[in-house]
């Protein structure tokens, strides 16, 4: 590879609404709780770097808080280690604890959890702030309910969220597999990446010449548990709470780099793939507005649109839409009904984000912004 083919990029990305790019994994009521810190607990997290307080003083950033400078009023997800779990508990409720976990009923497990949730806080570390709503559903959690809220990718060091290259990747691509689409039918469903890339084999993939970072923030950003709302296109709009997610909020920033190797067998032109992401995300954007305004409100909509020549939509993570994850013209969008699937070339329900009931929004906005490295 000569090194006079290859330019380097910076990027930053924006988050326009909340984002969730997920492990796999879940936060239990057996290795979480989630405790009200302005309650009986008093926890306190300091606002630079999302950190638990002690004494009113961040030793992270060495600054000295007062009380009501501190709390910040709001409900937390805290997580612990069996150690500050144990040390936690008084010697009864270790007893209580053992002869539980003997018994084996998880109902009994996971409510002496909830029910001691503010003392295990008080050994534990903060994760994420908690919406009111789920704060509620966790202390009056059904006899059987398990209560998973799905974890959001994060660096490991730093506790800190993180949006994969991969995810970024993937977005771009699907812009312009849906640009180059437009201009090209193919027979084949299979290969359709393939016939619209100009490749064969999988190692001729001209997007091995793209490389991109993880992206990460400079700054600390305290994650989210919201509600994820499903809902019908068609039938009024109805609300339908289906779980919860640890989240990216809107308004987060993050910085990553870009490699792109201009050899002679790369048919990709640098430019084209993210004048495809305004054109493809644009229209998406517009397409969604049209059945979710009602529920999400114009507002939202209005500050996504006209965006400067160096800003790019992009959608990316979990609940993105099928229809910004899928090429147009060749979309089987799998739709469940009674006794089975039928495949559509449209979704019939899409996903919201509910935070408490002042804030409900989509999922997986953000703008781009590329400069040539120096």
């Amino acid at each position: 590879m000569s090194e006079m083919n290859v330019k380097f990029y910076r990027y930053k990305i924006t988050t326009l609404s909340p984002i969730h790019v997920g492990t796999g994994e879940e936060f239990l009521p057996t290795n979480s709780v989630i405790s009200d810190d302005c309650g009986s607990q008093k926890d306190m997290i300091c606002p630079e770097c999302g950190r638990k307080i002690e004494d009113n003083y961040c030793s992270t950033c060495d600054i000295e808080y007062t009380e009501k400078e501190s709390t910040s009023g709001e409900a937390h997800l805290h997580t612990f280690t069996s150690q500050e779990l144990l040390s936690s508990l008084e010697v009864n409720q270790k007893t209580l604890f053992y002869n539980l976990c003997k018994q084996g009923d998880w109902s009994k497990i996971r409510d002496f959890f909830v029910n001691n949730a503010d003392k295990i806080a008080k050994k534990s570390h903060i994760k994420a702030t908690v919406s009111q709503e789920v704060y509620s559903d966790y202390k009056n959690m059904g006899k059987d309910a398990m209560f998973g809220i799905e974890k959001q990718f994060t660096d490991l060091l730093t506790q800190n969220p993180i949006i994969p290259g991969s995810s970024l990747k993937g977005s771009i691509r699907t812009a312009l597999l849906n640009a180059k689409a437009k201009f090209r039918k193919c027979d084949n469903d299979k290969k359709l990446a393939q016939e619209l890339l100009g490749y064969e084999k999988i190692n001729e993939d001209p997007f091995k010449y793209f490389k991109i970072s993880d992206a990460f923030s400079s700054a600390p950003i305290t994650t989210r548990i919201i509600k994820q709302i499903n809902n019908s296109r068609s039938n009024g709009y109805t609300l339908q709470p289906q779980g919860y997610a640890e989240i990216i909020p809107a308004n987060s920033v993050f910085e990553g780099t870009i490699c792109f190797n201009n050899a002679k067998d790369n048919n990709l032109r640098f430019a084209e793939l993210f004048s495809a992401c305004k054109e493809f995300y644009g229209k998406e954007l517009a397409y969604e507005e049209s059945y979710a305004s009602e529920v999400v409100g114009d507002a939202f909509y209005k500050k996504l649109k006209n965006l400067s020549e160096n800003r790019y939509l992009i959608r990316v993570g979990k609940h993105s839409g099928a229809e910004c994850v899928t090429i147009n013209g060749y979309r089987k969008i799998k739709i469940r009904k009674r006794g089975g699937y039928e495949t559509k070339d449209h979704a019939t329900t899409f996903w919201l984000s509910k935070d408490n009931n002042q804030e409900i929004l989509p999922f997986g906005w953000a703008v781009m912004e590329i400069s040539e490295a120096k």
